[in-house]
């Protein structure tokens, strides 16, 4: 979660729940919300203002489109966008692509779909970037070398006004911009100097900060160990310094009459010199050094004739330079692909997860040792492939259409499926087929991976079985002692003390009560508890429900209303006694943690969201209230909040999660909005049929 700090998201939605929703799901994966806007004119003005790095937004908005919004949006300040949309139609998919938006993702998501798709355009986004950058680059190395190729121009506009030269100097530049070697581009300069001026020992010194330090020479006979350790910082060599200030030639016809020359012990038959600064757009990479042992050897015309020489000697380095350095970024680049191949292989051949990857006609171009192992099959054996021809899978019709779905729209897709091995063995798996994307988004391919959960599997088995085991083996001891303790209760004289006796059947009822619930969640994950499927008559439900619990309310000191229902209401389908429980459990809930003077509220409308339509019961209280984290986990089985493990309310924690199980067993959810001290309101979201 570390990588997320600091990545603002922008929220253009106008609908109130989805953005509480979004907004939880963000603070869940710790991204920071820069904002909310409800319309395509806010979106646009706070993206201007707020600068997000990426935009969450509905496709559909009140005063416009979100491809509109997204369009405007990059073309006025470019952001990353993923729409929400609870229709996947093509045509809408494609207008929204060239909007610009960067991905989308279908209404209701889910925290790892929202995940995914962020992080997924985060990286996308990263490369674009990268790109930019490595193309503003590369103009600019092409508008580098179109000056070097325009100085070059110059260069030889200049040799041509020269004839005694011309001939000699287009020799040089041939011979120097042909070398692709440092060295050898040094050497050439120096042979080219001396067809030019005569010398007895000259050498080229590079620019490196303050100091010049010689980088090739010729002439020095056996000095040159020494030449090969000469550096010459500037503010010890007066001349040198100047030349390199000035950029301009320097010259010096007497050493002994020349009061800022140095002299060196080990070259000090040097009686003449001439200095050239190299130069490249205004900026000194080195000098060429001519020596003589004789006095006025040099001249300024020999200045002006080694100029072109110099300026192409300049424009050759660069070049070499500029070709190294590019050079090397691509062996650096090179290298870094080598490397995060090397390591994403590495990945493949040590996760446990086993690994296939497919091609986008679903042919096996890889797997991992992992798949090997769990399938029995070779990667030889599999190479090639179509995936479902390796190893078959006993699939429900109605999976197997989902998973052919999912490889059709190019979305990820998981179960749990059992898969066939070679032997002819069978295991539980889950699977997950996830696309891959290539540069314009588009699925190439395929990556089908998956991991034995027979043992996991097996371990829910049994304990599923055991808990519905000791669950009824408890049910016929409960109900002894229960019948016992009537019968002692009424033996007992009523002028004796009956506190030990209401203590116990206090913990009877308590325990019988927690077994039915275990009963009760053990037949929801079965999937079997909702069979007698019906239209429901929600509205007698309801009041039935607010009348059995007014006089618990009363004794209470608390208010239970219902407010005025709809006279006319969609049609839902479910079991009646299951849903009458679980809206029994979320007034139960308000009942016991709502304090003495307190009010308790029950109401029903119809409401649409995410392109359906929804019966919804809000249960509204005036308790305590749930903190954020309470919030997320109060739908948990057996978790109690902070009131309850103070030991303020009894209870094992498992009325709200069978409450949730109902609802997900209907098609819907309960959701739940709090603010400590402000009480909570639970609404039981049901499909309506259409």
């Amino acid at each position: 979660m570390t990588q997320t700090a600091g990545i603002r998201v922008l929220i253009v939605e106008d609908e109130p729940s989805f953005v509480e929703m979004l907004q939880c799901m963000l603070e869940t994966l710790a991204y920071s919300v820069a904002g909310v806007a409800r319309n395509s004119q806010e979106a646009v003005e706070m993206t201007q203002t707020l600068r997000p790095d990426i935009i969450l937004m509905d496709i559909v908005l009140a005063d416009d489109s979100g491809i509109e919004a997204a369009r405007r949006i990059q073309q006025i300040c470019p952001t990353p966008i993923i729409v929400l949309t609870a229709h996947d139609e093509k045509d809408l998919l494609e207008q929204a692509t060239a909007a610009g938006v960067a991905a989308y993702l279908l209404k209701p998501i889910t925290l790892r779909e929202l995940e995914n798709a962020i992080m997924m355009v985060l990286a996308r986004d990263n490369d674009m970037r990268e790109l930019r950058r490595l193309n503003a680059q590369l103009q600019a190395e092409i508008v580098m070398r179109r000056q070097i190729e325009e100085d070059r121009a110059r260069l030889l506009a200049a040799e041509r006004e020269q004839r005694l030269l011309a001939e000699m100097l287009t020799e040089v530049a041939l011979a120097l911009t042909s070398q692709t070697n440092y060295e050898m581009v040094l050497d050439e300069i120096l042979t080219q100097a001396r067809r030019i001026v005569p010398f007895k020992s000259a050498a080229i010194l590079r620019l490196e900060g303050d100091v010049l330090r010689a980088v090739r020479w010729q002439g020095y006979g056996e000095r040159d160990a020494f030449m090969a350790n000469l550096v010459l910082p500037l503010r010890d060599f007066p001349i040198l310094a100047e030349v390199v200030r000035s950029q301009k030639p320097y010259i010096i016809s007497n050493v002994f009459q020349e009061p800022q020359w140095v002299l060196v012990e080990e070259i000090v038959w040097i009686k003449s010199a001439l200095f050239i600064p190299i130069c490249s757009r205004q900026r000194v990479l080195g000098t060429l050094d001519l020596d003589s042992s004789r006095e006025n050897a040099f001249t300024a015309a020999d200045a002006e004739r080694l100029m072109p020489l110099v300026n192409a000697a300049a424009i050759a380095v660069e070049n070499v330079w500029l070709r190294e350095g590019l050079e090397a970024e691509v062996a650096a680049r090179t290298a870094e692909i080598v490397a995060e191949r090397d390591k994403s292989e590495a990945i493949l051949r040590n996760v446990g997860d086993a690994i296939a990857m497919l091609d986008k006609n679903l042919q096996i171009q890889y797997v991992n040792p992992a798949f090997e192992r769990l399938t029995g099959y070779t990667a030889e054996e599999c190479w090639g492939k179509e995936i479902h021809q390796v190893f078959k899978t006993e699939l429900p019709e109605q999976h197997l259409r989902a998973m052919q779905d999912a490889y059709r729209k190019g979305v990820e897709w998981r179960n749990e499926i059992v898969i066939r091995r070679k032997d002819g063995r069978t295991y539980e798996a889950l699977v997950v087929v996830s696309p891959i994307r290539g540069v314009n988004g588009d699925t190439v391919g395929f990556v089908f991976s998956h991991h034995d959960i027979s043992s996991l599997k097996a371990l829910t088995r049994a304990r599923d079985q055991f808990i519905t085991g000791i669950s009824h083996e408890l049910r016929t001891p409960l109900s002894i002692l229960d019948l016992a303790l009537r019968k002692l209760q009424h033996q007992v004289p009523a002028d004796m003390d009956h506190s030990a006796l209401n203590v116990i059947a206090t913990q009877i009822a308590h325990l019988t009560h927690f077994t039915e619930d275990i009963l009760e969640m053990a037949a929801l994950d079965s999937g079997k508890a909702v069979s007698a499927w019906k239209p429901l008559l929600l509205v007698p439900l309801v009041t039935d429900t607010v009348r059995r619990y007014q006089e618990r309310v009363q004794a209470a000191g608390l208010t239970l209303t219902c407010l005025p229902l709809p006279a006319e209401l969609p049609v839902v389908h479910g079991d009646h006694s299951r849903v009458a429980r679980m809206l029994a459990e979320i007034v139960e809930n308000a009942l016991i943690y709502t304090p003495s003077g307190g009010s308790i509220t029950v109401g029903m409308q119809t409401l649409e969201h995410n392109g359906r339509t929804w019966l919804t019961i809000t249960v509204q209280d005036t308790g305590p209230g749930l903190t954020p984290e309470e919030c997320e986990r109060v739908f948990e089985r057996f978790f109690r909040g902070r009131l309850a493990e103070s030991g303020h309310v009894l209870g094992a924690g498992l009325g709200l999660s069978i409450a949730q199980e109902i609802a997900h067993a209907h098609g819907g959810q309960i959701t739940v909005d709090s603010t400590v001290g402000q009480g909570a309101t639970f609404t039981i979201w049901l499909p309506a049929t259409t």
